[in-house]
C-alpha cells in the first residue's frame, strides 16, 4: 500500500497532525489518511439543493472507499489472522429482503432456529444510508466480532438511498425486524453505526407507530448517529459545535450535506420522521425500548448524538450515553482496518462487549 499519507493534500495532513496532537489514538491514523483524500474536495452545496445533484457524487465515491477497505482488511488479516474467522454467515430471505445471519461456527446449525440464538443483534450498517452492504469488509468484520462473543447477528441488506430514497431503506429495516420477531424466542437488540444508527432509531420509532409487537426488543444501540437534516450540515449549525470543531476528522460538512440530501426527495425533506434529530418530544417518548447512545470524541457528529441522548433522557428513554475518548467517527468499527500488527485499540472490543452484555441482559430501567 505504500505510505498512506503520500497522496494526501497538505490540508488533510494538517487534519491528521492536529487530531493526533489533540490526543487521538495513533492506531487510527491510517483511517484518517484514507478518508483525508475525500476532504478538501469542492463540494459546497446548499442545504435545500435538489437530491439529483448529490446522488452521482455520493455514488462515485463508494467503490473507491470499498476497494480501500478490502485491501486494508486483507492486509490486517495477513498481519493478525482471525479478523473474520470463527463464524459462519448465511443469507436468509425475508420476502425480497436479504438478511445476513452470522453466528459463531461452533454453535451454527439452522440460522433461523430460535433455540440456537440466546440473543440477537439486529445490526443496521452505516454508510450514510447510501453506501455499503452487510457483506462489505468493515461490516463482515464487525458481525464476526459480535458473533464470536456468542450472539447471532442479523443484518438487513436494505435498499440504498441512491437507488431508492426515503422511506424505502427504512421500510426494509422494519420488514426485516418484523420477520425475526415473528419467529419468537430470543430477545433482539437493535444496533447501527452512523447512518445505520439513524435507521436503527427510525426503525424503533416507526415500527412502534405501525403497531409491530416490540416486546422482545431489548433496546437500541446508536453508535455515532448521523441524524440531522441537510441544512444543519450545510450551515454547520452551532447548536451542534462539533460540526465545526471536528470538521475534517474523517468526515466534513460538505460530504455530510450530500449524504443527507441524497436520502430524501425534496417533498419529503421537511418531515419530522425523515431525520431523527427532528423528532418531537412526543415521538421520542413513544419509543418502546430504551436507547443507548455512543459517540466519538473527534467526530463532527458528536454534538448531535449527545443532544439526542439528552432529549431521550428527558423523556425517560435513555439507558446509556458514552463518549469514546480519542476516537474519530466510528473508530470502534474501523480500527480493525488499520491495526498495524498490535492488539486492536480499546474501543472496538469494549463496544462489542457492551453490546453483547446489553443484548443478553434481562432487565431494563424502563
Amino acid at each position: 500500500m505504500g505510505d498512506p499519507l503520500a497522496a494526501l493534500s497538505t490540508g488533510a495532513k494538517a487534519n491528521l497532525e492536529t487530531w493526533l496532537a489533540r490526543g487521538g489514538d495513533p492506531v487510527m491514523g491510517r483511517g484518517l489518511a484514507l478518508a483525508g483524500s475525500l476532504n478538501g474536495m469542492p463540494l459546497k452545496v446548499a442545504g435545500d439543493a435538489p437530491r439529483a445533484g448529490s446522488v452521482p457524487l455520493v455514488a462515485a465515491l463508494e467503490p473507491v472507499v470499498t476497494a480501500s477497505h478490502e485491501r486494508l482488511l486483507a492486509a490486517a488479516e495477513a498481519r493478525r489472522p482471525g479478523q473474520l474467522g470463527g463464524v459462519r454467515t448465511e443469507v436468509v430471505m425475508a420476502g425480497e429482503l436479504k438478511l445476513h445471519v452470522t453466528e459463531a461456527a461452533a454453535q451454527h446449525t439452522d440460522p433461523l432456529a430460535p433455540r440456537q440464538r440466546p440473543a440477537i443483534v439486529y445490526f443496521i450498517h452505516g454508510g450514510g444510508m447510501a453506501w455499503f452492504t452487510p457483506a462489505s469488509p468493515l461490516y463482515r468484520a464487525w458481525a464476526a466480532r459480535l458473533a464470536r462473543r456468542g450472539v447471532t447477528v442479523v443484518a438487513p441488506d436494505f435498499r440504498s438511498s441512491l437507488a431508492a430514497p426515503y422511506p424505502a431503506g427504512l421500510n426494509d429495516c422494519i420488514d426485516g425486524l418484523a420477520h425475526i420477531l415473528r419467529d419468537g424466542g430470543a430477545p433482539v437488540t437493535l444496533m447501527g453505526d452512523s447512518g445505520g444508527a439513524h435507521l436503527a432509531i427510525a426503525t424503533l420509532y416507526t415500527a412502534g407507530v405501525r403497531g409491530i409487537d416490540l416486546s422482545r426488543v431489548r433496546g437500541c444501540f446508536a453508535y455515532a448517529p448521523y441524524i440531522a437534516p441537510p441544512e444543519v450540515y450545510a450551515s454547520q449549525d452551532q447548536t451542534y459545535p462539533s460540526l465545526k470543531a471536528n470538521d475534517g476528522y474523517v468526515l466534513n460538512g460538505e460530504l455530510l450535506t450530500h449524504f443527507a440530501l441524497a436520502y430524501t426527495e425534496e417533498q419529503d425533506r421537511g418531515a419530522a420522521e425523515a431525520y431523527p434529530l427532528r423528532y418531537t418530544d412526543a415521538m421520542i417518548a413513544s419509543f418502546k425500548a430504551p436507547l443507548c447512545v455512543v459517540v466519538d470524541e473527534f467526530d463532527p457528529l458528536h454534538s448531535e448524538g449527545v443532544a439526542f441522548a439528552r432529549r431521550a433522557a428527558q423523556a425517560g428513554k435513555l439507558e446509556m450515553l458514552q463518549v469514546l475518548c480519542g476516537s474519530p467517527h466510528v473508530g470502534a468499527l474501523t480500527e480493525v482496518l488499520y491495526t498495524e500488527g498490535v492488539a486492536p485499540s480499546r474501543w472496538g472490543a469494549r463496544l462489542a462487549d457492551q453490546v453483547v452484555a446489553f443484548a443478553r441482559s434481562t432487565t431494563s430501567r424502563l
